[in-house]
């Protein structure tokens, strides 16, 4: 789990949290329900997903990326405007995964800005 954190962070790892997560994986209930909810997303809801391949939305929406993450990337984002008129995609270099506690400066003044705007 550490190397997996810090190769979709950039670098960047969320130690305590990491431990949080692993005290909660440990306790059965919550590595059963985690596991059943996985399970259950993946063969009811996933499969529904091209019942929505035809809609779109119309609403302001500014996604912030970072640049550094491995698996979702500014070309898999993009496929987001076709179904979303309003979807502007901004990436940031030097972060992943977790944007909001790599650079929670530029997201709360971006999120200002946008709020402003809309």
């Amino acid at each position: 789990m550490g190397m997996l954190g810090r190769w979709v962070g950039a670098g960047f790892y969320l130690d305590d949290d990491f431990r949080l997560y692993v005290r909660r994986m440990r306790e059965p209930g919550h590595a059963v329900a985690g596991s059943r909810w996985y399970r259950t997303f993946l063969t009811r809801e996933l499969i529904r997903a091209g019942e929505f391949a035809n809609t779109s939305v119309d609403i302001p929406m500014w996604f912030l990326h970072g640049a550094g993450h491995p698996v979702i990337t500014p070309t898999l984002l993009r496929g987001y405007a076709e179904h979303a008129a309003g979807f502007q995609l901004e990436t940031v270099d030097g972060v992943g995964h977790w944007i909001v506690d790599q650079r929670p400066g530029l997201v709360l003044e971006r999120l200002r800005v946008f709020l402003l705007d809309t």
